[in-house]
């Protein structure tokens, strides 16, 4: 059984975290945000130690701060089909003054007892038309509502999940060289080791079968 160092597997999720193409964050259950990365700065115009000075309410366009609020209390009493949720939202860049549209992906981080002790979040950009009037008809309104269930998810995103998952592979790519190295080395040796015993076993049988003086 191969055995991963946990400092290893540690080290090779905050690559991932930090270096990821899109926001990623740590928010507390009061909406202060935690960690961020460098993408979600670049989103919002912020420095990391200004983000962690604010709050996502502080930042986020006045007609989305409820829905959002309203949606990560629903997440942390556990009252959604599942334990995350998606939605669109608006933040206001902190230079330009401008929104910039965004799909928010939330999920808590739970402790032994199941409780909430603060959020995942990945935040993703997109188009500015997402919120224009092109997307107000009836059907727009429908695919804006949050998304709650993981089947809801993968339909509405198939596209994201398939370029997600080849980023995650390519950065991942040297967590499975080391675990591949370590697996051929273990099989190599195993055999080395085999064919040590079967030479053992058959100069036993050469002397046992010489006649003793």
């Amino acid at each position: 059984m191969l055995l991963i160092d946990p400092a290893f597997r540690q080290t090779h999720v905050e690559y991932l975290f930090d270096k990821a193409p899109y926001g990623c964050a740590l928010l507390a259950l009061d909406g202060r945000w935690l960690k961020v990365n460098a993408a979600l700065t670049q989103i919002v115009g912020y420095t990391e130690s200004e983000l962690l000075e604010r709050t996502f309410q502080s930042m986020t366009h006045p007609d989305d701060v409820a829905p959002e609020v309203e949606m990560l209390g629903k997440l942390q009493r556990s009252a959604l089909p599942a334990d995350f949720f998606q939605m669109y939202k608006r933040f206001i860049h902190k230079l330009s003054g401008r929104s910039i549209p965004i799909v928010l992906t939330a999920r808590p981080v739970r402790n032994e007892q199941g409780l909430a002790m603060h959020y995942l979040s990945v935040i993703q950009t997109l188009p500015n038309e997402t919120f224009g009037p092109a997307r107000m008809s009836a059907d727009a309104a429908i695919e804006l509502r949050p998304i709650t269930t993981p089947a809801e998810f993968v339909r509405r995103h198939w596209k994201w999940l398939l370029g997600g998952i080849a980023t995650l592979v390519i950065a991942a790519a040297p967590a499975f060289w080391t675990a591949g190295r370590y697996l051929v080395a273990s099989h190599y040796e195993q055999q080395k080791l085999k064919h040590m015993v079967l030479e053992l076993r058959q100069t036993l049988v050469e002397l046992q079968s010489q006649p003793s003086d």
